[in-house]
């Protein structure tokens, strides 16, 4: 599941465990898994995921873009301006892919309260012991 996933890889199990009694904010050490979750979608940089995904076709439109200035000179001076232009779109589709990953988290998660089947679970989750003492999984 992407938010214990999340959760897991950045923080301590007792960590998780506030995590999730606070049905996803631990104010102690500044976490919000739904920003989290957004800030995952959108990847911090050029080789993490949608800007990965989008990396090879943001490539072709710059290169048409460029393309076009040795086919029309008169496009010279717009074509560096266009080219600001798409990296502004870009970022915002970027930014905005994020916004959506985290509304929709949000909304399947909800209601972040003790109501929830999905809180209780996480909240109950502790790992549970294997044959051999002291040997635990989660």
């Amino acid at each position: 599941m992407l938010i214990n996933t999340i959760a897991i890889s950045i923080v301590h199990r007792n960590t998780k465990h506030a995590i999730h009694r606070n049905f996803g904010y631990y104010e102690p050490r500044d976490i919000d898994i739904y920003y989290d979750a957004k800030v995952v979608a959108e990847g911090r940089d050029e080789d993490k995921m949608l800007r990965k995904f989008t990396k090879e076709v943001k490539q072709e439109l710059e290169n048409i873009l460029n393309e076009l200035t040795p086919a029309n000179e008169s496009l010279k001076i717009f074509i560096p301006e266009l080219v600001k232009e798409f990296y502004g779109l870009y970022d915002e589709f970027i930014y905005e892919v994020g916004r959506e990953v985290e509304k929709e988290i949000t909304i399947k998660l909800l209601p972040q309260s003790e109501d929830s089947d999905f809180w209780k679970a996480l909240i109950a989750e502790k790992g549970k012991q294997k044959q051999e003492r002291g040997k635990f999984y989660r």
